[in-house]
């Protein structure tokens, strides 16, 4: 059985963590894109009985708001599917991507990763504007150059893209990008809550010292 002082140790570890990533949730309230985090303690560690912080990602109720850029480079899906951007560390998945053209005619976005074409290889685009239809075909010149692909959004998580993962029916937006779904109001509650469970951890050291000097006390008497 875990001890008084160990429960509060893990409140206030779960209440400092909530507070870190409500930090960032908050600062990533202008983020195309970004899905709200949560810390649940709801897990229990089979070695020390005790609740294991887990961290997911919070879906939103309603259908996040697309905003409209003007940038041809800036691409939305629909809700059910994702785009893949390749890094050589893996894939990303993501409803919405902000690129730039690079110079081997790869669309790479802030951070280097690549934009993947139907077929899971990188999506190599000539110089010009290009215009991309709702099912993902890029013209260039009103000629074809590669199809983007919209895979289905299940794969969230996954490492690798493959050709029968695409999501039939998928489309995509141009010039524009999917919304956060972090509400501040939302994260204020939850900095206040955060708050109340480390004071109540704090309380409950207190307790524990109150207890331990308590005991000291009576067995000092106890031993004169």
């Amino acid at each position: 059985m875990p001890g008084i002082a160990q429960i509060a140790s893990v409140m206030i570890t779960s209440a400092e963590r909530r507070i870190d990533v409500a930090a960032v949730n908050v600062s990533n309230i202008g983020t195309p894109g970004y899905r709200t985090r949560r810390v649940f303690a709801d897990l229990v560690g089979v070695q020390s009985g005790l609740p294991v912080n887990r961290e997911i990602v919070v879906a939103s109720d309603n259908t996040p708001s697309l905003i409209q850029t003007g940038n041809p480079l800036d691409f939305a899906t629909d809700a059910g599917s994702v785009l893949a951007l390749r890094s050589p560390t893996g894939i990303l998945f993501s409803r919405a991507a902000q690129l730039q053209r690079s110079a081997d005619g790869r669309l790479i976005d802030g951070e280097g990763r690549a934009l993947q074409s139907v077929e899971g290889a990188d999506l190599i685009v000539s110089s010009g504007t290009p215009t991309v239809t709702d099912d993902g075909v890029v013209l260039v010149g009103g000629q074809p150059e590669g199809r983007i692909g919209l895979f289905d959004a299940s794969l969230a998580g996954a490492s690798a893209v493959q050709a029968p993962d695409v999501r039939s029916g998928a489309s995509i937006k141009q010039g524009m990008v999917v919304g956060s779904n972090v509400e501040l109001s939302d994260e204020m509650l939850e900095l206040n809550k955060a708050s109340r469970m480390a004071e109540t951890g704090a309380r409950v050291f207190q307790i524990y010292d109150d207890l331990l000097a308590k005991a000291a006390s009576q067995i000092g008497s106890i031993s004169r």
